[in-house]
């Protein structure tokens, strides 16, 4: 398996965790403004 795919898809993961656990309203997801 390609290396930057397996990275790809952890960071895209972990930041659809993020979103989906830290309400927007709490300032969760530091790294985006939404």
């Amino acid at each position: 398996m390609d290396h930057k795919a397996a990275l790809l898809a952890l960071i895209l993961v972990s930041s659809a965790l993020a979103g989906c656990t830290g309400d927007p309203g709490e300032g969760g997801g530091d790294e985006f403004d939404s």
